[in-house]
């Protein structure tokens, strides 16, 4: 007697299916005795069909890191810590559930800060280049932020919809975004930024 059974690894991003033969004793993937991934020789993999599954990584290549799936939020923001981390005019953010989020290999450094709201922002860098990476918000704990700019080509594959802390824009700056906020909903302030990251 055989059967087969589909499963998902997301390790690989593939679905996997398994046949495997009762027969001869051994167990199947479909029975907690075992994992005939590791010894079945009728075992093979396939394309995981409809599952959009995106590349990127930092500047010099150290960094590597796959999505698997679309971005719960994404957004053009223009507050000061953004335009900071990025040494630009606003930062593109394509927020991901985290475990949708493979960090491939690289070795990544963490700075974290207090947000004038009272959470913590954690940017996670390239030791190498220092290229910003993702970061994470305590107001979002079940989501990484990836930097949009950071995807393979085309870079920009996602739809943006949103620009959050218009206060800030520069002036030269002119986004076709739906949406438009002056802060952000999860701005709420309960203590100063510091002069060179105020955005008043």
């Amino acid at each position: 007697m055989s059967h087969q059974v589909l499963c998902f690894e997301p390790q690989t991003r593939v679905f996997q299916f398994v046949l495997s033969a009762f027969d001869i004793g051994l167990p199947c993937r479909a029975c907690p005795a075992g994992d005939c991934a590791a010894w079945c020789p009728l075992y093979r993999k396939v394309k995981m069909p409809d599952v959009d599954v995106h590349s990127g990584g930092c500047q010099c290549g150290a960094v590597r890191y796959e999505t698997t799936g679309q971005p719960s939020k994404t957004a053009v923001c223009h507050c000061r810590y953004c335009q900071t981390r990025t040494g630009s005019a606003f930062g593109i953010s394509v927020y991901f559930p985290t475990q949708a989020v493979t960090q491939l290999h690289g070795a990544l450094k963490d700075y974290a800060f207090t947000t004038a709201s009272g959470g913590t922002f954690t940017t996670r860098f390239c030791t190498n280049c220092g290229t910003s990476v993702f970061w994470n918000l305590t107001v979002f704990p079940e989501l990484t932020g990836i930097a949009g700019g950071t995807f393979d080509p085309p870079s920009f594959w996602y739809e943006l919809k949103r620009e959050v802390f218009t206060r800030t824009q520069a002036p030269f700056v002119q986004i076709d975004a739906i949406e438009k906020f002056e802060t952000s909903a999860a701005f709420c302030p309960v203590q100063a930024d510091p002069t060179h990251l105020r955005g008043e």
